[in-house]
């Protein structure tokens, strides 16, 4: 980890009018950790209509918005809690274009790395639906 901290899980913090901005401890290293790491995530609902207990982020890339989901029958999957991702795969879309000769490469390089990530993201899932099946997951 070259002394970074882990990745993930992500923290996240909900600012609100009533968020605590004065100089305490706790507030200096929460600052001094997102300025050396980029970590965690905040998120602003300051002048929102929205509530902290509104939204799920399951990371940067999927917010539930709550509300939406009691409209449906417990959720688009059955209920918010069992609502999520089960990865993402970032794709490097300009490495992609630099290393090709010609559209129809760039198009033939993109295919090969889609296959490669869902793969991925697919052999993750049955290792959650295998530790899920033995009772060895959610561990947190």
């Amino acid at each position: 980890a070259n002394g970074r901290g882990f990745q993930y899980p992500i923290p996240t913090y909900s600012i609100t009018k009533d968020f605590d901005w004065s100089d305490t401890e706790n507030n200096r290293l929460l600052f001094e950790m997102t300025a050396k790491y980029g970590t965690p995530y905040f998120s602003n609902y300051i002048n929102s209509d929205m509530e902290p207990s509104d939204v799920r982020s399951m990371c940067c890339r999927l917010r539930l918005d709550l509300r939406e989901l009691r409209k449906k029958t417990g959720g688009f999957f059955g209920s918010g809690e069992s609502t999520g991702s089960v990865g993402v795969v970032t794709i490097n879309m300009p490495r992609i274009a630099y290393l090709s000769a010609n559209e129809e490469e760039f198009f033939t390089r993109l295919d090969r790395m889609m296959d490669i990530s869902a793969r991925s993201l697919k052999v993750k899932r049955n290792v959650i639906t295998k530790l899920l099946s033995e009772g060895l997951y959610p561990y947190t």
